[in-house]
């Protein structure tokens, strides 16, 4: 989770890049594909006995869950704690995807994404600037 986050390539007063940006701190953990104009979400698990990591879709309401307390539990950094481009992405994370609104409205707005940008065309790809030129 939060792996390999530049937060330079995101410019989170836009929507669109925050949809993204939730995109790419869970792509570790969880996935989010189109089908039929709905975003279906899909937690990682274990791999089975062909190394080939298993899939289970979850709820919009098991994914708020699993942002609310699994990920907190994950990554609690002292208050004081010097600011490191982990918790940096950590502390943004939380902002924009503090409430149970802002997680809707991110994944209502992946459609859009998932939909139109090439670079998700194949959606265990992450934001990368150079495949979206």
């Amino acid at each position: 989770m939060f792996k390999d986050i530049d937060l330079t390539n995101y410019d989170l007063k836009w929507e669109l890049q925050r949809s993204v940006f939730l995109i790419d701190c869970l792509y570790e953990e969880i996935s989010f594909k189109l089908k039929d104009e709905e975003v279906l979400i899909y937690q990682k698990n274990e791999k089975n006995e062909k190394n080939e990591i298993i899939e289970e879709e979850i709820s919009i309401e098991e994914l708020i869950y699993y942002i609310h307390f699994v990920v907190p539990e994950c990554y609690q950094f002292p208050s004081q704690v010097k600011r490191t481009p982990l918790n940096a992405v950590y502390a943004d994370f939380a902002i924009y995807f503090g409430t149970i609104d802002q997680i809707h409205n991110a994944v209502e707005n992946m459609k859009i994404i998932l939909k139109y940008d090439k670079a998700y065309g194949v959606l265990t790809q992450r934001w990368d600037k150079e495949k979206r030129k």
